[in-house]
């Protein structure tokens, strides 16, 4: 009968002792996993493992060259592990090497041809170099070995929408949504490509759908707002761009678009206190200077409003035209 070497039982017992530290899929204590890797790999210094672990303890400490230098050594010992390529390539694009990340997705597709998760991540990597096209087939090699992939789905019509193809990123974000209903993300950006496509009312609501998931989600607000705005609905618009300054009192475009909506109600007086402080916040806002004018010349006040065009004509020369053109004016 065989017997574990004291050496190895001790170094497997190290292990161990870290994955206990690891659930619900994050480290509870980085500095003792770190600690009983660094044992194991004392008394077995090829423990490709505990490499790879450590590694991604570093990795969640954001320590990315540490957790490189990890995966790497376990790749000498195991070259041909798949998910330490998986690790590394993330790790290498936390750091902006792309290049690096790709090599390292695509030895992971080489290692496992049908590894829906490595496409969508290899895609996710093509979008950061603008290399929408190659994204974009990622993302549908993934959804074809995984018709339930909804981050695949998620990033290809988010592709779409950058592309301008708004009807098949609405096409892409209903899939997401089939497979899971309550994600948030899916219903704002399916949001913002029917807003593109003057579908407003879809638009609404799907906002409204990731508010009712997300209350204080300023962008839906934000959006949303817009969209009632360009409905002529501007009480609605105000509403909602007051529950973005609530959630986000330095959001800039609230304050300004809150205060288009109230000029357009005539609520001459709120609008100026809402695009003096989009001011406060931007000092060289120049189409906030420019309406606050055209409130000012409204209210008789013609100095005031002599002074904050000049302004505006000094930060954008080109608003010249609209402040002839009386059809522009708010």
């Amino acid at each position: 009968m065989k017997t574990i070497t004291h050496q190895k039982a001790t170094a497997t017992y190290w292990f161990y002792k870290a994955a206990s530290l690891w659930q619900d899929g994050k480290w509870t204590d980085p500095k003792k996993a770190i600690e009983y890797l660094n044992k194991a790999i004392r008394i077995k210094s090829d423990f490709a493992d505990a490499y790879v672990n450590r590694g991604t303890v570093y990795d969640s400490l954001g320590q990315y060259l540490r957790a490189i230098e990890d995966y790497s050594k376990a790749i000498r010992i195991t070259p041909n592990y798949a998910d330490t390529y998986f690790n590394r390539a993330r790790t290498y694009g936390k750091l902006g090497q792309c290049q690096k990340a790709i090599e390292d997705f695509s030895k992971v597709i080489t290692l496992k041809p049908d590894d829906a998760d490595a496409y969508w991540s290899r895609g996710i990597v093509y979008g950061m170099l603008g290399q929408r096209q190659q994204a974009i087939e990622d993302y549908s090699k993934a959804i074809r070995i995984n018709p339930d992939h909804a981050n695949a789905y998620l990033n290809r019509g988010a592709v779409h929408v950058e592309l301008g193809q708004h009807q098949q990123a609405i096409e892409d974000l209903s899939e997401v949504l089939r497979v899971n209903p309550d994600f948030v993300l899916a219903y704002y950006n399916r949001g913002i490509a029917n807003a593109e496509l003057k579908q407003y009312q879809q638009a609404i609501e799907d906002f409204s759908a990731a508010l009712r998931l997300e209350p204080d989600y300023a962008d839906a607000y934000y959006n949303r707002g817009i969209v009632y705005e360009n409905l002529g609905q501007h009480q609605q618009a105000i509403e909602d761009f007051s529950e973005v300054l609530r959630v986000n009192p330095d959001f800039v475009l609230a304050y300004y678009n809150r205060g288009v909506a109230n000029a357009e109600l005539k609520q001459h007086q709120q609008a100026i206190e809402d695009f003096s402080a989009a001011l406060r916040l931007e000092p060289d806002y120049a189409d906030a200077y420019y309406n606050r004018g055209i409130v000012y010349e409204n209210l008789g006040q013609r100095q005031r409003a002599s002074k904050d065009v000049s302004e505006a004509l000094r930060l954008k020369p080109e608003l010249a035209l609209a402040y002839y053109d009386q059809g522009e004016h708010v």
